[in-house]
């Protein structure tokens, strides 16, 4: 991988380290973000920068660092303009504890809103699926879908705080729509 960075969006080759017979098997993914502190960390090497990429073929997004990676395809035009920031909209007022908050959330250098729904379950745990296309197409959204326990109080917070942990970002810009 050369220095330069990855955007969201960005098609790539994942070539994940096998102890016994090395990184012999790729797979196709797209660029979900980057960790900014891995930027900070290891400023001069941008090949240990780490980044956070959906593969179709496991249904999983990884976590892997850019010597890991052969980038190529598209990433999103210049021509549409991005956001600096992680941001969100909610759908309507959200209150302290609700069934369902669903909303549309914006990635830093991204110019593309993707939708979220946030729905209370009979359910254990929180868990979260990230619907992405297979390839890359500039323009075509994804969608976060998170199952909340019963349980849980699920609001404003309890989102913002959710959406810190699947997508980084130490604050998130809330806009209104």
């Amino acid at each position: 991988m050369n220095a330069t960075k990855l955007r969201q969006g960005q098609l790539v080759a994942v070539f994940l380290a096998d102890n016994v017979a090395g990184a012999t098997l790729g797979y196709y993914g797209t660029v979900v973000s980057d960790d900014a502190a891995s930027q900070h960390e290891f400023p001069a090497q941008p090949e240990r920068w780490r980044y956070r990429v959906f593969v179709p073929f496991l249904n999983s997004e990884l976590r892997v660092e850019a010597f890991q990676l052969i980038a190529f395809g598209d990433t999103i035009g210049a021509e549409q303009p991005t956001t600096p920031a992680h941001q969100l909209m909610f759908e309507g007022s959200v209150g302290e504890d609700e069934r369902l908050v669903k909303g549309q959330y914006r990635l830093p250098g991204s110019a593309i809103w993707h939708s979220f729904a946030f729905r209370k379950e009979v359910a254990a745990r929180a868990s979260y699926s990230l619907a992405m296309p297979v390839r890359f197409v500039p323009g075509v959204p994804h969608s976060l879908s998170y199952t909340v326990p019963e349980s849980s109080r699920l609001g404003r917070q309890y989102v913002l705080h959710a959406m810190r942990e699947v997508f980084g970002g130490p604050t998130w810009q809330e806009l209104s729509d």
